[in-house]
């Protein structure tokens, strides 16, 4: 990897990256007076973990073992927390993060294209694109999950290249802190061992250094997955890396496909449950039997029940899946923006203002898509990883909800795609696109 100075226009993007996301800020910060529209309904679950680790040293709550949440996000805000300025801190240092993320981008795309215009553009897209900069105002985990998926990204990409085994190493390590920060990305490792098999297997050269370089990225995460369940089973007799998953599959999957067999709204299913924010109340209320069971036994409980009900209606649940697929790559997220704003509450400002995001995320897509088709890639194979790994988010965050923030994570490939559309759609106008040196940089 070469340790290359960085093209002049690429630190200007970078700066107007910074500045977008510190902008925000500021405007949120005025308008709200104060920090507290950075905090959101999951904010506190990663905040209380944050206090008691830097208080006494473990991860738990109210003495508990907290098998929920995973301590990468945690672990990042305890700083905030030793500075007694946990929200400011983690905007902050996630307006920093956003704007690295846009290097990476121009990384990736320069490792995909080897054009120094595509890899720009790349980048300018990865500086504007909305999800970006509203989750980097939010003191949740998109921000540093998708840093260190695309760092994971650029070093398996560089790994190809290079066939160094610290290029493989460098990937997993990455990988295993993005699966601590959300473990959305949980199978993500042994989907992309897989594809990295076959390739290894296609290749003539260095096959059995490939090999290697794929068991040491696999191996990486899988230790760290394995050591967490297994404090998780020890602690809490939950053998299983987070109870999130079972959480959101009873009360949010199964719950849905109740909600179409009954034809009820989905809120009046959870309710029914015992869903609520002080859940421990209301839940034992609908289940007071299970009042004195650990959190391990619940999590257990509510997990096998929500696989019975989707076991038992899986077309119900295909369709819902697929619906909120399509969802994730349509939300707008306009309440978010108008609530961290703290815009006026008009229905003609916020038609437009839907309008005008909605007309802004089809661009992305539409300039991705010429990008695809129209632009040869170095290797097919480093653009089918890309696209793998982009399918791979879209398809584990499909269920009845759909929200922006499940696209957050494969938007810096959309954005690689785009610059490449976006140089593809100018060079037919005759806009000239100065070359310029497309050595690896870090």
């Amino acid at each position: 990897m070469a340790f290359t100075p960085l093209p002049r226009h690429l630190w200007i993007i970078i700066g107007v990256a910074f500045g977008l996301r510190l902008t925000i800020l500021l405007i949120s910060y005025v308008a709200n007076h104060g920090p507290q529209e950075f905090l959101w309904d999951d904010s506190p679950t990663y905040i209380r973990p944050a206090q008691t680790f830097v208080i006494d040293g473990t991860f738990t709550d109210r003495d508990r073992p907290i098998i929920i949440r995973t301590p990468g996000y945690p672990l990042f805000l305890a700083l905030g927390v030793l500075l007694s300025h946990v929200e400011i801190y983690a905007v902050l240092m996630q307006a920093l993060l956003g704007a690295l993320t846009v290097s990476l981008v121009y990384r990736i795309a320069i490792a995909i294209f080897a054009q120094e215009p595509i890899a720009l553009l790349a980048a300018l897209a990865a500086a504007v694109e909305p999800a970006a900069l509203l989750f980097s105002a939010m003191v949740l985990t998109e921000t540093l999950f998708t840093f260190c998926l695309m760092l994971s990204t650029y070093l398996l990409l560089e790994a190809r290249s290079s066939r160094a085994l610290r290029h493989f190493a460098g990937a997993g390590a990455a990988l295993t802190a993005a699966i601590f920060v959300r473990p959305v990305a949980l199978y993500l490792p042994f989907v992309v061992a897989l594809f990295l098999l076959l390739w290894a297997l296609r290749q003539h050269a260095s096959r059995a250094r490939l090999l290697a370089g794929t068991a040491l990225f696999t191996l990486i995460p899988a230790a760290g997955e394995s050591a967490w369940i297994l404090r998780n089973g020890i602690q809490a007799g939950f053998y299983n890396f987070t109870g999130i998953d079972e959480l959101n599959l009873y009360f949010y999957n199964a719950a849905a496909v109740e909600a179409q067999r009954t034809h009820l709204d989905l809120g009046t299913i959870q309710r029914r449950w015992g869903y609520s924010e002080n859940m421990r109340r209301t839940y034992y209320r609908v289940h007071p039997e299970q009042s004195s069971w650990t959190d391990g036994q619940l999590l257990i409980f509510v997990g096998s029940e929500a696989k019975r009900i989707l076991r038992a209606h899986p077309l119900v649940y295909l369709k819902l899946h697929v619906k909120g697929m399509i969802k994730n790559l349509t939300s707008r997220g306009t309440r978010e923006w108008f609530r961290i704003f703290h815009l006026p509450n008009s229905a003609l400002l916020f038609k437009c203002v839907s309008a005008a995001l909605q007309l802004f995320i089809l661009l992305f897509y539409l300039l991705a898509l010429i990008g695809l088709f129209a632009v040869r890639p170095q290797s097919w194979w480093t653009l089918a990883l890309l696209l793998l790994i982009a399918f791979y988010f879209e398809f584990v965050t499909g269920g009845p909800i759909g929200d922006i923030r499940f696209r957050t994570p494969f938007m810096p490939i959309v954005c690689v795609l785009a610059g490449a559309g976006l140089a593809t759609l100018l060079r037919r106008v005759r806009i000239p696109l100065a070359e310029a040196p497309t050595a690896p940089v870090l």
